[in-house]
């Protein structure tokens, strides 16, 4: 992480997105590269619209300022308007770099344009998907807008970058992770499913991510019930929070799921549930890429998505992507073969290494493109 010799200043670089909490992918993925910033003497500052206590927030303040935007019931009011325009001025940055899609990224992008900050990134972190009225609209309204106003582009895979940016050229930063943290633990296993009150034979299968329409919770609830056809005493835990909760526990209720389902909550020792686990699924509508997937075959599990899930997540064989098409009883009775062949918990480390998901080898890639996207715009 040494800094590189060609910074020609103190780069300032405000970041935007939704907060800093350690359940963020957006956030997890930027601080994952933090120490690569801090390296290479980039001066990062965040701009964030929810408050947050975390380790994050604790580095982040270490080395730069969080600036919260004012609270309104609008996600773009005339009053964060006039907060934002007002910071961007002061503080001058010499690189705005946007995570948020819909009126607050297409707002501050828009700002940043007119108050000429040289570099303007908007990073897409799932690809264009309007299964809703509410998705179209804002794909519609705001997208274009985000796009109009950058003159980077940035997204964390090849897949959701053509989805948004289509024939722009665009650069993929991988959502890295620290492969060590996640091998797996026979004590943490133990300590789990203690918790759980599962015995070390149960099988456990496991998912992490957020109760939302795009993690597709009740199809997951419905392979379950499929599975506890063929091993009558499987375990199922969901680790995570999210607006369709309520939904999720009626819905457990309703199909007689009780024993067998736990919801787990938010968790911050993750790679310990990983470890209890005998097999990972999330049948997911859409992703931009699942760091999930990665992290899960890190732990060497057998992983189950759905055909909607970018191939760049296929780092082991490990990795199965079954069609959201097909039935509960298909996608259970291919989990119940891999349970029933899944002996090895270590992953091949020649695979894990040349995924290119492995930030220790690119901790430097975010800050080699800061100074890159910034050197282009001087000679522009």
């Amino acid at each position: 992480m040494e800094r590189t010799d060609h910074t020609p200043k103190e780069l300032k670089v405000l970041i935007l997105m939704k907060d800093l909490r350690i359940g963020n992918g957006i956030a997890a993925c930027i601080m994952n590269y933090y120490d690569g910033l801090v390296a290479h003497r980039i001066h990062v500052d965040f701009l964030v619209y929810l408050p947050s206590e975390s380790e994050h927030t604790a580095k982040a303040s270490k080395y730069g300022t969080i600036y919260q935007m004012p609270q309104s019931k609008l996600k773009w009011s005339e009053k964060r308007k006039r907060y934002v325009k007002e910071l961007l001025k002061q503080q001058q940055y010499d690189i705005i770099h946007v995570n948020l899609p819909g009126p607050m990224g297409a707002g501050v992008m828009k700002l940043a344009r007119q108050c000429g900050v040289p570099v303007r990134i908007y990073h897409c972190h799932n690809p264009l998907n309007a299964n809703t009225l509410k998705r179209k609209i804002s794909i519609g309204l705001f997208t274009p807008v985000c796009i109009q106003n950058a003159n980077h582009y940035m997204s964390c895979s090849r897949s959701a970058g053509l989805s948004v940016f289509k024939h722009s050229d665009f650069t993929v930063l991988r959502n890295c992770i620290d492969f060590q943290k996640f091998v797996y633990d026979a004590s943490a296993r133990a300590a789990v499913r203690q918790q759980l009150g599962i015995s070390e034979n149960t099988p456990l299968i496991g998912t992490v991510g957020r109760f939302e329409d795009q993690k597709n919770p009740l199809f997951a609830l419905d392979c379950i019930r499929e599975c506890i056809k063929l091993s009558p005493d499987l375990h199922y835990v969901w680790v995570g929070a999210g607006s369709m909760e309520k939904e999720v526990r009626q819905y457990i209720e309703a199909h007689q799921l009780s024993d067998h389902v736990t919801l787990a909550g938010t968790q911050i020792n993750i790679s310990d549930w990983y470890s209890a686990m005998d097999l990972f699924l999330l049948p997911s509508k859409f992703e931009g890429l699942g760091i999930v997937f990665i992290e899960a075959q890190a732990a060497g599990l057998p992983v189950f998505g759905s055909d909607m899930v970018p191939e760049d997540t296929d780092i082991t064989p490990q990795m199965h992507r079954l069609p959201l098409s097909a039935s509960a009883a298909q996608w259970a009775d291919s989990m119940h073969r891999a349970l029933q062949e899944s002996k090895n918990r270590i992953p091949d480390p020649q695979l894990i290494a040349s995924s290119g998901y492995d930030i220790k080898k690119e901790i430097n890639q975010l800050a080699e493109y800061y100074l890159r996207f910034s050197a282009e715009e001087i000679k522009n």
